[in-house]
């Protein structure tokens, strides 16, 4: 007997570069029951060296690009936000055939962007909507006070942590969509690297130990933060190399950490990888992970890292001490007081037995509670309750 799969549309707002969303969106795709979900997903196509297209065919997701206009941030700021509204356009039309030709059964709004996209196709079609977000926007801007409004209209608002899923459902001051905390299915994966194989078996011949930060290169993210405590640690370890290792979002920024890192005169020190292979690769590498973050809600990058027990050390922002608990699964510190991630990674540094405890005792942690097989189920059950909803309602 053949039972028909359930077809879920992803709607992705801005393209599928490597970065924390598309992260858990691709895990979501490698997890879900293949012999009950069909993955699908609408993006416009972004030509990035880190674009993940690969790794989401072999999750055997299937990708139909959205075709858009261009922009450029040097065009007035009047023609910016014409061409911007014409693309939002683009998108809603071109989604609405998506979703009648492929006989979509759930649509999966991601970020802000494509949960609006999300709720507008839903007054159109009825299809119920899931909306993964991670914080709120307390802008003011007629756009989102617009996304706000809609998201009461939301079947699911899904989050990763308590404290941001809390702040969401505050921000959207309704009772009609069910607030659910699900955080990234974790499940890393690897590939035959022989320049970053020959780059780890040189580090462990040498007694290299490596820092690495695994995150978007954009200013929130605190690669600047880092690299400045790295500097520090520095002139009291001569064995030590930091990695910075992500996406390039931001150029200016980039540019700014490259000049950071030649003013302190560390340019054979630290190394910057866009690495779009997969990053299972670079945690094995890594002895010491950091994650300085200016803001965030529970990073694919501290669950990734647990996962495999690499010891941590984090700013305690968002939803970050929900999973990692001071001198326990890894090292916190306040990211206002730089000199607390100085002493974190110099204790680190000195005391081989206590990085072992920490990765340990961090990877305990994620076993016990968050398996990937565990929260797939979970995901699946709320795709299944959503549906089966619609369908008694019809």
């Amino acid at each position: 007997m053949n039972i028909k799969k359930i077809n879920i549309l992803s709607i992705h707002p801005s393209g599928l570069a490597f970065g924390g969303d598309e992260t858990r969106l691709l895990n979501q795709c490698r997890l879900l029951d293949k012999e009950v979900f069909n993955c699908i997903i609408c993006a416009p196509k972004r030509a990035s060296e880190e674009d993940m297209m690969g790794h989401f065919e072999a999750a055997r997701a299937r990708i139909i690009f959205i075709k858009t206009l261009p922009l450029n941030s040097k065009l007035p700021s009047s023609v910016g936000y014409f061409l911007r509204a014409l693309n939002f356009l683009l998108y809603f039309l071109q989604l609405i055939k998506i979703i009648l030709n492929e006989k979509i059964d759930v649509l999966d709004g991601r970020l802000r962007g494509g949960g609006v996209l999300a709720l507008f196709a839903k007054m159109v079609t009825r299809h119920p909507v899931l909306v993964t977000i991670y914080g709120i926007d307390e802008s003011k801007t007629l756009y989102k006070r617009i996304a706000r409004y809609l998201l009461q209209f939301s079947n699911v608002i899904i989050c990763d942590s308590v404290i941001k899923l809390d702040e969401i459902r505050n921000w959207v001051s309704s009772k009609n969509p069910h607030y659910l905390i699900i955080p990234s299915a974790i499940e890393l994966k690897y590939s035959a690297d022989e320049a970053l194989e020959k780059s780890i078996a040189e580090k462990k011949s040498s007694g290299k130990i490596i820092i690495g930060q695994v995150s978007n290169l954009v200013p929130r993210k605190g690669q600047d933060v880092l690299i400045s405590a790295f500097a520090a640690n520095t002139t009291k370890y001569d064995n030590i190399e930091l990695w910075i290792v992500g996406s390039l979002r931001d150029a200016e920024y980039y540019r700014s950490l490259v000049n950071l890192v030649k003013s302190l005169s560390l340019e054979s020190k630290v190394r910057f990888i866009h690495y779009p292979g997969f990053i299972g690769n670079i945690f094995k590498a890594l002895d010491i992970q950091v994650h300085p973050t200016r803001k965030d809600s529970l990073p694919n990058c501290i669950l990734e890292g647990m996962s495999i027990g690499v010891p941590l050390i984090s700013s305690s922002i968002g939803g970050i001490p929900e999973m990692v608990s001071h001198r326990k699964t890894g090292l916190l510190f306040d990211i206002e007081n730089p000199e607390q991630l100085n002493s974190c990674i110099d204790e680190l540094l000195k005391d081989v037995n206590f990085r072992k405890e920490l990765g340990q005792a961090a990877k305990k942690r994620f076993d016990e509670d968050f398996s990937a097989l565990s929260l797939s189920v979970k995901l699946e059950d709320t795709l299944k309750s959503v549906l089966n909803s619609r369908q008694l309602a019809v």
